[in-house]
C-alpha cells in the first residue's frame, strides 16, 4: 500500500499517546491505535517510524487497519 499519510506528533500528543498506551485503562482498540501512531511518528523526537509490515506483525493487526488509522489521524478524525 502507498504510504501517503505521514504522522508528525507534537510533544503534547506524544505524551498523551504514551500515557494511553502505558496505563492500559482504555479499550484495546484505543491502545492499539495509540501504539500505531507512536510507531509511525516521523517527527525528529519520534521513535523513528517503523514500516507498516513491522507494526502489523508486532501488534497483530492488518496493514489496512494501520493505513486507515493513519488516514483518520491525518484528516482529523
Amino acid at each position: 500500500m502507498a504510504n501517503r499519510h505521514k504522522i508528525f506528533l507534537a510533544d503534547e500528543e506524544r505524551t498523551i499517546l504514551d500515557n494511553i498506551a502505558q496505563k492500559g485503562k482504555n479499550s484495546a482498540r484505543v491502545i492499539v491505535m495509540s501504539l500505531i501512531f507512536l510507531s509511525r511518528d516521523k517527527s525528529p523526537e519520534g521513535r523513528g517510524a517503523k514500516t507498516n509490515a513491522r507494526i502489523s506483525q508486532e501488534l497483530n493487526v492488518s496493514e489496512r487497519t494501520i493505513e486507515s488509522a493513519k488516514r483518520r489521524f491525518v484528516e482529523g478524525g
